[in-house]
């Protein structure tokens, strides 16, 4: 494996909540490695760390083991990169946009 996604997260902030949700209700293209940073020496660590440079959570870093390279996205920039992981939409949602759609007639 080349490469690592990982997801770091809080049980705490309703944006990663729903963030976790579109993950377990979705076919997702990835598989992501979570950490969660509610342990406070964790939390400490990694939004002290000068490397990382972490602010905000949920954070979704993508990692190349091949060469080095770490992509950071978080808050919104985190659902962003998200949404182009996704592979289909649950089927409730499916059926839900096929209704909403007008008929061409």
């Amino acid at each position: 494996m080349d490469s690592l996604w990982l997801l770091i997260y809080s049980k705490f902030s309703p944006a990663c909540s729903e963030m976790i949700n579109i993950i377990n209700t979705n076919t997702i293209k990835v598989h992501f490695d979570t950490l969660c940073i509610d342990n406070s020496e964790l939390r400490k660590r990694v939004l002290t760390s000068k490397k990382l440079g972490i602010e905000h959570v949920p954070c979704i870093l993508y990692i190349n083991k091949a060469s080095g390279v770490v992509e950071k996205y978080e808050g919104e920039k985190s659902f962003e990169i998200l949404d182009t992981l996704i592979v289909s939409q649950p089927m409730e949602q499916f059926q839900e946009s096929q209704t909403m759609q007008p008929s061409q007639s």
